[in-house]
């Protein structure tokens, strides 16, 4: 039995060594997780192995299932390093679906008119993804950029104690990464900045946050010729400055660089769903009430 699902790469909003922010880009991670009679943990990905294995390991353990697993990771984008928070979110879900073939289902829950969302279910009880989310956050990971890339949408949280400050949906931005060299690395000699930019990004201004974490950790004039350029805001994300804008005519204008999208998709496995549950049959379940919504 196997499992295919995808998650999406996640972006730096602010980070300082023990809360940080992200949010959501449309450049897609899948991962493809195949039971096995046997307990080898075996994954097809050069990068990061034996955490991956461990997790895998960890998973399997959590979701009560006895067997081995082989996981296969392939980025929508070759020649770019997806941070593990996007991958882990993918290798998780499809382990959970893989084994949901077996002893569960895929389903659906209606919330309102307008709103639904896929989950699992492994024997009779409900996987709550924030459970797996913590499960990888044990390792030394972002807590807040495996929620972004779990839920989709952005995130500020508080890593040290694994907590969510704050949540939502962001605009479906145009965006455009462009890769940048000899970003500043230290936090410690600016860090009286950053918690001013916290503090800006908490109140919900996240576009003048960014801004201004991009124009700490990068070159001033280069961020702000992409604003007068037409960008809405700029910020910094690894090895990358992510411009983003309301309108396609900075993108265009920007011939270097990768276009893509913001998008607030969460994590989710490609399979038909088995049943379509409104909220009150959901309720019923094991392990419901403390599901983790959207």
């Amino acid at each position: 039995m196997e499992c295919e699902a995808i998650s999406h790469l996640t972006g730096s909003m602010i980070y300082l060594d023990d809360r940080a922010g992200s949010f959501t880009i449309d450049m897609k991670i899948r991962a493809r997780a195949r039971l096995l009679n046997n307990d080898r943990i075996q994954i097809k990905y050069p990068r990061n192995r034996e955490i991956l294995k461990r997790i895998s390991k960890n998973v399997l353990k959590f979701l009560g299932y006895d067997g081995g697993i082989e996981v296969w990771v392939k980025p929508e984008l070759r020649g770019i390093e997806f941070p593990i928070e996007s991958i882990c979110s993918a290798l998780t879900i499809a382990i959970a679906g893989a084994i949901s073939t077996e002893n569960g289902s895929v389903n659906i829950l209606r919330i309102d008119k307008y709103l639904m969302e896929q989950f699992i279910e492994i024997d009779g009880g409900v996987v709550n993804k924030i459970d797996l989310v913590r499960i990888c956050a044990k390792y030394a990971m972002r807590f807040d950029m495996l929620c972004s890339s779990m839920f989709g949408g952005f995130f500020l949280c508080d890593n040290k104690n694994h907590e969510i400050m704050r949540r939502g949906e962001m605009e479906k931005l145009h965006a455009i990464l462009l890769e940048r060299k000899n970003l500043i690395r230290d936090t410690e000699s600016i860090r009286n900045e950053l918690e001013i930019i916290w503090d800006e990004a908490l109140k919900g201004n996240l576009y003048t946050a960014m801004r201004l974490n991009a124009r700490i950790f990068c070159d001033k004039k280069f961020v702000d010729n992409l604003i007068k350029s037409g960008a809405l805001t700029v910020t910094v994300s690894e090895n990358f400055i992510i411009a983003l804008a309301r309108g396609e005519e900075i993108i265009k204008n920007l011939n270097r660089g990768i276009r893509t999208r913001i998008t607030n998709e969460p994590t989710k496995v490609l399979i038909n769903p088995r049943k379509i549950l409104k909220m009150r049959e959901f309720m019923k379940m094991d392990g419901a009430r403390g599901y983790y919504f959207i």
